[in-house]
């Protein structure tokens, strides 16, 4: 490598570069940079075998490949002590979709509601918090509401009116915007 750099007149960084371009791997800071890019139990086992054959440092076989080191250090180290099973993911438990309501919420809010049922979800949520010590969050209110068909309370009318922007001014007298320029106290030069 470095005698073709000389050869060429390359940077070795340059080259670097272009080998990982080549191989459609982004830079880790660039904005462009995708996702991590996940690797199939097959690919890892053949990175490991392969690193473990090559002799190099985990730092440059990571480059050769594109890979990040630590993350290749990380499969090494599972693939000595567990065998190639270790390279082929951990399962979460995790189901997707979300948590259900505590029973005990979803009776609190039903409580409030009717016996105020006038109350929005901000007010729900915090008379819960105020007066029965029950922290709930505003989606988990809106779904207990929704599937439970309580009234919805009132909506709060815009507190605020944005008001109209002066477009232009239009003078009745020649000279008019004068008098306001002369009450202005001169500006003062340093």
């Amino acid at each position: 490598m470095d005698a073709f750099c000389r050869e060429k007149g390359v940077n070795k960084v340059t080259l670097w570069e272009w080998r990982r371009a080549s191989k459609g791997v982004k830079r880790r800071g660039s904005k462009s940079a995708k996702k991590q890019s996940v690797y199939t139990p097959e690919q890892r086992r053949k990175a490991v075998e392969a690193f473990s054959r090559s002799g190099q440092t985990l730092l440059n076989f990571g480059k050769a490949w594109g890979m990040n080191p630590q993350v290749l250090g990380r499969w090494v180290k599972a693939y000595k002590q567990h065998g190639p099973k270790a390279l082929e993911g951990r399962r979460t438990g995790r189901r997707k979709g979300r948590k259900p309501v505590a029973t005990g919420l979803c009776e609190g809010i039903r409580q409030v509601k009717s016996q105020f049922p006038d109350f929005g979800i901000r007010k729900v949520g915090a008379f819960l918090a105020r007066f029965k010590g029950l922290k709930v969050s505003h989606p988990q209110i809106r779904r207990v509401v929704e599937e439970e068909g309580l009234p919805k309370g009132k909506t709060a009318e815009k507190r605020w009116r944005n008001k109209p922007v002066i477009r232009r001014f239009e003078r009745s007298q020649p000279g008019e915007l004068l008098s306001i320029v002369a009450h202005c106290p001169p500006p003062v030069f340093t």
